[in-house]
Formats: structure tokens, C-alpha cells, sequence
């Protein structure tokens, strides 16, 4: 399990959260999970890319 797959998972725990605690009734809330959501996806697809050598990292000069 890579970094990516950390963070990801970690983001849709805090997204679970926040609809459970209500926190989606408020508009931040709802801001909130959509860019939990969003990096949950992001974050786990990254690490299935870089795992299958699909994508690259990006050397830093």
C-alpha cells in the first residue's frame, strides 16, 4: 500500500464522517466532503497508476 492509497482512504473516512455528523446540512460542509470525495478519488487512482507502472514520477531537478 502506497502513500496514495493512505491518503486516499483517509479522505473518504473524513468524508463519511461528515455525513454522519451532519455536517453536510451547512454549506461549508457540503464544500467539504465534495473536496474530500474528490481527493479520495484522485489520491487512490495515483497509487493504482504509479503501482501498475503506468504513471510516472516526475524527477525533481
Amino acid at each position: 500500500m502506497t502513500k496514495y492509497h493512505i491518503i486516499g482512504y483517509c479522505s473518504f473516512i473524513l468524508a463519511l464522517l461528515l455525513l454522519l455528523f451532519n455536517f453536510f446540512d451547512s454549506t461549508i460542509g457540503k464544500i467539504l466532503f465534495g473536496l474530500s470525495v474528490g481527493a479520495g478519488i484522485k489520491f487512490v487512482t495515483d497509487g493504482v497508476l504509479f503501482k501498475s507502472g503506468l504513471l510516472k514520477k516526475k524527477n525533481k531537478k
